[in-house]
């Protein structure tokens, strides 16, 4: 968010698209993320909190991630848009791969062109560094 703010504040005519994640607290307790778009709106990404239909979701841990949800706000976010001058992702992870339409998006956007930046969790990062580094 930061990079984004800082993007906009010295490039106010830059083009950017895309969307980030942001955790769901009540009171100190996270109980869930969402999907935001860089104007703002959002849509939730996952809970802990159950409901009826929540029962057919993917879990991650003890969230359960709400695909249809993440869909119908991030994907738009990712259509290729020719005048875009940066794509942002936060994240390209777990949650938002049970989307079997997010991964394709993101690869037109690669092959786009148009510059991305993006978050992409590493799992076991510590011991990929303990090989690389002995």
């Amino acid at each position: 968010m930061r990079v984004f703010e800082t993007l906009k504040a010295s490039h106010p005519n830059f083009k950017i698209q895309g969307f980030y994640t942001s955790e769901v607290r009540q009171g100190s307790e996270r109980v869930g993320f969402q999907v935001v778009t860089l104007d703002g709106r959002t849509a939730p990404l996952a809970s802990t909190i159950s409901s009826p239909e929540s029962f057919r979701w993917p879990n991650v841990g003890k969230y359960k991630v709400n695909v249809a949800s993440f869909e119908s706000l991030a994907l738009p976010e990712l259509q290729v848009k020719e005048d875009s001058d940066l794509f942002i992702i936060d994240e390209v992870g777990k949650m938002e791969l049970y989307s079997s339409s997010f991964f394709p998006a993101v690869l037109k956007v690669l092959e786009s062109n148009i510059p991305l930046l993006a978050s992409v969790p590493i799992p076991n990062l510590d011991v990929i560094f303990q090989e690389l580094h002995g």
